[in-house]
């Protein structure tokens, strides 16, 4: 879902929910919207450790890697 659909006004508000054991709750609120403001793509500009393993994969941790995530970010900014 775009962003323009799930917010289509100021003051709008979306609630998340990630992890539906330990269930962390988010509250999403659009606080304005800037008309004639150019906006560069999102990129990572720090992190560290490990992604998070999910409780139900047996997998191995991933390691940080900011190039990846920025590519995946180039990417999807194209999309929009």
């Amino acid at each position: 879902m775009r962003l323009h659909r799930a917010f289509p006004h100021p003051k709008a508000a979306i609630s998340y929910t990630y992890d539906l054991g330990a269930t962390w709750r988010h509250q999403i609120v659009l606080e304005k919207v800037l008309d004639d403001h150019p906006l560069e793509p999102p990129r990572c500009i720090a992190g560290k450790r490990d992604n998070p393993v999910e409780y139900d994969y047996p997998e191995d941790p991933v390691p940080f890697d900011a190039d990846a995530i920025n590519r995946k970010l180039r990417n999807l900014a194209a999309d929009g």
